[in-house]
């Protein structure tokens, strides 16, 4: 399959841009994964996928536009990884929270010690999971949701 697309440039040179697809197994576009740091929270799937689309006249400072190619690649997250590094962790310091209410309520110094020693690890924590995810996740994850409960018991 055949998937072309003709533009046009104001000053009048035109150029083209052609996508052409592959079936023949032996030439598949692939990327090699062996050397990716965060392999044991992600893994890569090999194969890439191609779209052919075109810039947003927004875009540029002249009002034009351009071809443009969107590489893609699927990626999934190790959920083992998330549950044994983040959230049993946080699990353990949100319970150790719980030994404060065996302390004498008399004793206020050494219940919010404990307590004050807990909310700290746990906000320490939160730069190490926010160096996991990755940079342009603006939404808030299931983690981030997880860290802001143990955080507010």
């Amino acid at each position: 399959m055949e998937m072309a697309s003709e533009h046009a440039r104001e000053d009048g040179s035109g150029f083209s841009v052609q996508l052409e697809r592959n079936d023949n197994d032996m030439y598949r576009s692939f990327v090699i994964t062996r050397g990716f740091l965060q392999s044991s929270s992600y893994t890569l799937k090999e194969r890439l996928r191609f779209t052919r689309d075109t810039t947003l006249p927004s875009e540029s400072n002249s009002g034009k536009t351009y071809p443009l190619l969107q590489i893609g690649m699927r990626v999934r997250r190790h959920s083992f990884f998330w549950i044994f590094s983040v959230v049993v962790p946080l699990f353990f310091l949100t319970t150790a929270l719980a030994t404060s209410f065996v302390v004498n309520e008399d004793e206020f110094a050494d219940r919010a010690s404990i307590t004050l020693t807990a909310l700290l690890a746990i906000v320490a924590f939160q730069p190490v999971i926010a160096d996991r995810l990755p940079d342009d996740c603006n939404t808030m994850t299931l983690v981030d949701l997880y860290v802001f409960i143990c955080f507010a018991f």
